[in-house]
């Protein structure tokens, strides 16, 4: 589903976090448009989350969601990165909203 909204991304590999909107929303991932270029392949771990509004951004790792990159494309300074979250089932109804709202809890890091 298209849903547009302020979201940030942890990499754990060089323990950055970067500023991004979601372009669209599922159950079993999330496609976001980071704000800058950002050298990032699939394959990689991730944690994202997102709240209502920008200032929400103040989101702790321990309550990200675990995320394999699917895809990563570079363009005119921005990158949009395709992700899987990495639970044993997918997020549904009450359980995503929560999920973003730096609520839910994921794994155990």
């Amino acid at each position: 589903m298209r849903h547009e909204q302020p979201c940030k991304l942890y990499r754990p590999s060089d323990d950055r976090f970067v500023a991004g909107t979601t372009c669209d929303l599922s159950d079993g991932g999330v496609m976001v448009r980071l704000n800058q270029h950002l050298p990032i392949v699939p394959g990689e771990t991730v944690r994202v989350g997102m709240g209502p509004r920008r200032s929400d951004g103040f989101l702790q790792v321990r309550d990200m969601i675990e995320a394999d990159v699917l895809r990563s494309v570079s363009f005119d300074g921005h990158t949009t990165l395709a992700l899987r979250y990495r639970r044993s089932e997918p997020l549904r109804g009450d359980g995503l909203r929560l999920a973003f709202t730096g609520t839910w809890r994921g794994s155990s890091r």
